[in-house]
This record gives C-alpha cells, sequence and structure tokens, in this order.
C-alpha cells in the first residue's frame, strides 16, 4: 500500500493537487474547485460528518487562542458533522464578533445559522433572546426593518408557543422601537398599542429594564410628531427608571433623545444630557450611538448658530458611520451639514451634500433625509432660480410622504413656496390645505410649513394676516428654529409693515431680519438689504439707499458665485428680483 507521502506526489503528478506552501507546514490545494467537489461529493455522509466532526475538534486543540478568529471555520465544521451544540455556540461567537465589528451582514448570516441549531439543542430563553435581538438589531442597522419586524414577529410566536412571557416581553419592546424611529416604519398607533400591552406585562414580571426602554420608545414617537409635553414625560419616567436601576444603557439612550426636547426651552438640560449620554457611549464602546449623539449635538449647535462645530461633529461623525458601514449615520451626518452651507449661501456645496443624505437615507430607510431634505434640497434650487428642477424634488419628496402623513409638511411647503415662485397662487394655496394642521406634523416639516403660509399670506396682500403669522413665530418654530427661517419670517414681517405705511417699523423689524442674516442666513441676506434700500430711497436718503443696494448686490455675487455649476449661477442671476436689483 502506497505511503501518505507517494499517494501525495501522485495526485500531485496526475494535475489534480499542487503545494499551497511549505512553511510552516505543507500544505496542498485542489487545482480545480470542481476537483474539490467530485472529491468531497464522493465523501459518504457518515465519512463527511466524522470527518468535520475531527477537523473542528483539531482546530479547537490547535488554535485555543484564535477561537473567536476561527468561530465560522468551527461553526460550519460542527454543523455538518451534525454537532448542533457546538455549531451553535461557534456560530454565536461567530455573530457576535461581527456584531461588535458593525459588520452587520455577517452578523445577521451567522446569527440565522445559530438559530438554525436551536431546536435541536432545546435552546434557552435568554440564549434565544439574545440571538433574536442581536439579529434584529443588525438588520435595523443596515435599514432592513421589515425583516427586522418579521424577526421580531417570529420571536414573538416562539415566545408564546414556549409560554415564556419574558421572552414576549423583549419581543413586544423590540418592535416597539422600530416602529417608533423616524424611518419608512414610522408608526406611532402602533407604538402606542404594542407599548400598553408591553407596560402591563413588564409590570407584571417587575422587569425594570424593559419599563425604561417602554417610556424610552413612546418618547421617540411623540418626539417625532412635536407632541413635546408627552416627550418629556415619557423621558424623564424612562430617565429616573435607568438612573434608578443603574441601566447604563437606557440611561444613555434616553439622555441621548431627552436632549430634543430639552432643547430650546431648556437649553443647559439638553447640553448636560448630550455630554452625559456622550461619555456614556464612549464608556460602553458604542460607536454607532455615538454617531448619533455627535449629529444630534451637531443639530443644536446648528439651531444656535454655532456653524464650525456643526461641521467639526458633523465631519467626525460621517468618519466614523464609514469605518462602521453606518449608512443611517452617513446619512444623518449629512443632515446638519446641508443646513451650514445653506445658510452660509454656499448652495451648490448644498446641494452636493443634501444629495449625499438623501442618497445614504435611502438605502438606509431614513425617511426624514427623503422627506425633509428632499424638500429643503427643491427650495434651494428655486433660490437659484431652476424652479423646474425644485419640482422635481419636491414631488419626488411628496411621493414618500404619501406612506408617511408625518412627514408632509416639507414637501407641501417646497410644493407650496415654488407654486408662490411661478406666480401660482391657487395652487400654493391648496398643496399647504391639502397638508392639514400645522400641529400634526414633523417638527422640521412644521417649520417649512410655517414659513409658505406666511410667505403665500404676503404674496396675497393679507398684509395684517403676514404680521400675525410672524407673532406666532416662537410659539410654531420652537421646535426647530433655523436661523434662515428666522430671517425670512422677520423679512416678510418688514415688507408687510412696510406696505402697509408703517415704515419705522418696517425699518425696526428688517434691521432685526438683516442682523439675522447677516450672521448665519445668507440666502436671504439679499431680499432684506433690497427691502432696506427701498426704505432708504422712500425716506429721500438716496446715499443711504445706494449703500444699501451695493451690498445687496455683493450678497448677490456670493451667492452667484457658490451656485456650483454655470448653469445654476445663471438662472440665479436671472430670477426677476435679482436683475432688478443688479440694474440699479
Amino acid at each position: 500500500m502506497p505511503s501518505l507521502n507517494q499517494s501525495l506526489a501522485q495526485l500531485e503528478r496526475s494535475g489534480l493537487i499542487q503545494v499551497g506552501q511549505l512553511k510552516p507546514e505543507l500544505e496542498y490545494l485542489f487545482r480545480h474547485v470542481l476537483v474539490h467537489d467530485a472529491a468531497y461529493e464522493s465523501l459518504l455522509r457518515e465519512d463527511r460528518q466524522r470527518l468535520h466532526q475531527v477537523a473542528g475538534l483539531v482546530v479547537e486543540q490547535l488554535y485555543p487562542g484564535r477561537l473567536d478568529e476561527l468561530a465560522p471555520l468551527l461553526g460550519r465544521h460542527f454543523a455538518i458533522a451534525g454537532d448542533a451544540r457546538r455549531a451553535g455556540h461557534y456560530f454565536t461567537l461567530a455573530g457576535d464578533t461581527a456584531f461588535n465589528q458593525y459588520a452587520n451582514t455577517e452578523a445577521v448570516s451567522f446569527y440565522s445559522q445559530a438559530l438554525e441549531q436551536a431546536p435541536a439543542i432545546q435552546a434557552g430563553g435568554q440564549e434565544l433572546e439574545h440571538l433574536y435581538l442581536r439579529r434584529g438589531r443588525a438588520l435595523e442597522l443596515t435599514g432592513r426593518y421589515d425583516e427586522a419586524l418579521a424577526n421580531y414577529q417570529e420571536l414573538a410566536r416562539l415566545a408564546r408557543e414556549r409560554g415564556d412571557r419574558a421572552l414576549e416581553l423583549a419581543a413586544l419592546v423590540a418592535r416597539a422601537t422600530v416602529l417608533a424611529a423616524p424611518t419608512e416604519k414610522f408608526d406611532p398607533a402602533g407604538v402606542d398599542a404594542l407599548s400598553e400591552q408591553a407596560l402591563a406585562l413588564a409590570r407584571e414580571l417587575d422587569d425594570k429594564a424593559a419599563e425604561a426602554r417602554i417610556f424610552w420608545n413612546r418618547m421617540l414617537a411623540s418626539i417625532s410628531q412635536g407632541r413635546l409635553a408627552e416627550a418629556l414625560q415619557d423621558g424623564e419616567r424612562s430617565l429616573a427608571i435607568a438612573r434608578r436601576h443603574n441601566l447604563r444603557e437606557q440611561l444613555a439612550y434616553t439622555l441621548n433623545d431627552l436632549c430634543r426636547v430639552y432643547f430650546p426651552q431648556q437649553v443647559d438640560k439638553a447640553w448636560a444630557s448630550l455630554q452625559e449620554a456622550r461619555s456614556l457611549w464612549q464608556e460602553l464602546n458604542n460607536p454607532a450611538m455615538l454617531v448619533d449623539n455627535l449629529n444630534t449635538t451637531a443639530l443644536l449647535h446648528l439651531q444656535s448658530g454655532n456653524f464650525e462645530q456643526v461641521i467639526a461633529l458633523a465631519e467626525e461623525a460621517w468618519q466614523t458611520s464609514r469605518a462602521i458601514g453606518s449608512l443611517w449615520g452617513q446619512s444623518y451626518s449629512r443632515y446638519p451639514l446641508s443646513f451650514v452651507y445653506f445658510h452660509r449661501g454656499e448652495l451648490g456645496r448644498a446641494i452636493e451634500v443634501m444629495g449625499e443624505c438623501i442618497a445614504t437615507g435611502e438605502q438606509a430607510g431614513f425617511t426624514v433625509a427623503r422627506t425633509e431634505i428632499g424638500s429643503y434640497l427643491a427650495v434651494t434650487y428655486a433660490l437659484l432660480g431652476n424652479v423646474e428642477r425644485g419640482f422635481q424634488w419636491a414631488r419626488q419628496a411628496a411621493k414618500v410622504a404619501k406612506m408617511f402623513p408625518e412627514f408632509r409638511g416639507g414637501p407641501a411647503a417646497a410644493l407650496s413656496i415654488l407654486y408662490r415662485l411661478s406666480g401660482k397662487l391657487v395652487e400654493a394655496e391648496r398643496v399647504l390645505d391639502e397638508a392639514g394642521g400645522i400641529d400634526d406634523l414633523f417638527p422640521p416639516s412644521r417649520s417649512l410649513y410655517f414659513l409658505a403660509y406666511g410667505q403665500l399670506a404676503l404674496a396675497r396682500g393679507e398684509y395684517e394676516r403676514t404680521i400675525e403669522w410672524a407673532q406666532t413665530l416662537p410659539h410654531k418654530m420652537a421646535v426647530f428654529p433655523l436661523p434662515f427661517l428666522t430671517a425670512e419670517v422677520l423679512y416678510c414681517q418688514g415688507l408687510a409693515l412696510q406696505r402697509l405705511g408703517r415704515s419705522d417699523a418696517a425699518a425696526q423689524v428688517l434691521e432685526q431680519a438683516r442682523s439675522q442674516a447677516a450672521a448665519n442666513a445668507r440666502p436671504t441676506l439679499w431680499l432684506i438689504l433690497a427691502a432696506l434700500s427701498r426704505l432708504a430711497a422712500e425716506q429721500g436718503d438716496e446715499e443711504e439707499a445706494a449703500r444699501l443696494r451695493r451690498q445687496a448686490q455683493e450678497a448677490i455675487y456670493f451667492i452667484a458665485d457658490h451656485a456650483g455649476s454655470a448653469g445654476l449661477r445663471a438662472s440665479f442671476l436671472n430670477r426677476p428680483e435679482v436683475r432688478a436689483i443688479m440694474a440699479g
């Protein structure tokens, strides 16, 4: 009988195998995958299982310090060998390693393979909860929300079959979390229904961690609807439970989102909650939520006009999101950055960043990007004189918003602004009326809707109504008070006062608008300066009127020079209002 070396030499001469490496150990490879497959399939099933079992055991013995790294290989060996317990263990280990490295697609695959072994080993409730919740979270992080919900529903079904109330509670809470986030699956009624069931069950089981998360879920849903009083109540309930029972991860989640409820009425508490949450995410080594914290912090700086801080935080969030493969984080990081370039009047760069926000948001299921940023992108094109392109983006955003009524305000406002600029005031009013009441809208939508409503009243010559509208600014836009919107509202109020012959009051309001716009709302600065120039001319101060007109022209040239393309530069300079100022 030939020796092993003789057999290997014969196979090599036959061209079936080749030397792969000599050191540290001699290794042979099949020359073609078909040869490998033919040899493998020729084995009897029992022999194949035995060899895989032996291979797995040998790897365990040879590399005890590398089991995390080799877990996928070991899982496959033991699964084919029929050793369900070892296979389940290693697939779970492989899933955890991938999950902790934010390799979410791989994590989903490994957890699924571990769950395939679960029936054979009669896995316990805690083990199943770990696998299903981790798999669900990995699906959420990759924007696969339908699959995540199906995963949690499967867990609920299994829990009912087993009569495992704790497992059923975990499934209810996880489903509610998906429905509470501002994605295409946002369903506040569903959150309420699931939370009611879960809260009763959590109290029955005295599960404080679940109770704290339930209140957090309810807070999230209320924030997205602008129901800040309810959000505050539920958020502080969650916070109190998390602190009392030292639930550090839940404490971080709750603090991270409570800041949006505190701001801007309780600014100090908003900043403190964000800072504490960030420290906790660093302690817990959770880069995905650290990204969320950075982006939320950037939004608060945006609303305060601290643009350099916004850029620094958003760029840090962008880099971290790319490193961990978080499309949601990438899209969210472009959200505040879009507004920075918009407010600075660098509209070409704003268009570029908004496009990035929308593109990654579509992949991640980040509905806010598709509706809110899509709406502001439409308005940006309109400001640059390309109304047709603006209509394309506004209609696309409106199409998405049809499936998610809470987000309908932004697209409706964008369409109204575009119709108004086209001189179609009836259509401008119609789309706002179809959007319904302002208090039912997602907060950023509410702000743009509020602006469109006042601009339309001004265009229709309803000056007293415009002034009354402007005076409700602090209340209506408190949730999302962008500097650009504030400057625009003051500008509309000033024009209404001017047209009513109240020149002194108009000048005072327009000066406030200029101060706001000069600091951090350049897209509207040229209009405000032009209005002040006209006021000065009416009062007979031609020198002041000329000075203000020159400043308006400088502001126009800045926007034209930062339009992003020759076509947009030309369309902006061709706007009738722009031509009138440049000709003066």
